[in-house]
């Protein structure tokens, strides 16, 4: 015997995918970026060995921070590639983001530790 069809979930995905065909056909850019990431050309974030488990403790004011961001988040076609996202896309979105800044800020430092590191080109600390 077949299982009945969920004609409401039927619904939501054919949205969805007129949705996000859409979103696609008005960005090209963001149409190639999702076709190579679709085709395992370039890594977005749903392969597993790409991720490590860091499970952090946030203070309850970041919670309520991303939880606000959510919505948000969600209005902008350039981040919803892949379907809504949730407060911990968004907490990794942030996590992202803030790695930049720190890499940008401490960019002399950081050459300063890889030119220490590399025996052939840094002083390694002498």
């Amino acid at each position: 015997m077949s299982r009945p069809v969920n004609l409401d979930r039927e619904r939501r995905v054919k949205s969805n995918l007129a949705r996000l065909s859409a979103l696609l056909r008005a960005d090209p850019d963001l149409e190639g970026r999702t076709f190579a990431a679709l085709a395992g050309s370039i890594p977005c974030g749903l392969e597993a060995p790409l991720c490590k488990y860091a499970p952090i403790r946030l203070p309850d004011p970041f919670i309520e921070r991303a939880e606000r961001l959510v919505p948000a988040v969600n209005t902008r076609r350039d981040l919803i590639a892949f379907g809504r996202l949730t407060r911990t896309a968004v907490v990794r979105l942030a996590v992202a983001r803030g790695l930049e800044v720190l890499e940008a800020e401490l960019v002399d430092e950081l050459r300063q530790l890889a030119a220490e590191a590399d025996p052939k080109g840094g002083t390694n600390g002498k």
